[in-house]
């Protein structure tokens, strides 16, 4: 069962906003017969895609 905690933010890089975050779990109950880990981190960066990219499709 995991538990975490994470934070993110918004920022505009350009005329493309761009979200940036951190998160953290952690495996309080976990198996013993399937091998993990105890603890997980997420960095990530996610741009949001223009409209004009996807004009094509309609």
């Amino acid at each position: 069962m995991p538990v975490g905690f994470g934070i993110n933010k918004t920022i505009n890089i350009g005329k493309v906003p761009v979200r940036f975050g951190v998160e953290a779990m952690y495996s309080v109950h976990r198996p013993d017969n399937i091998p993990g880990t105890r603890w997980d981190f997420r960095f990530y960066a996610i741009p949001a895609a223009p409209l004009a990219l996807f004009k094509w499709m309609q």
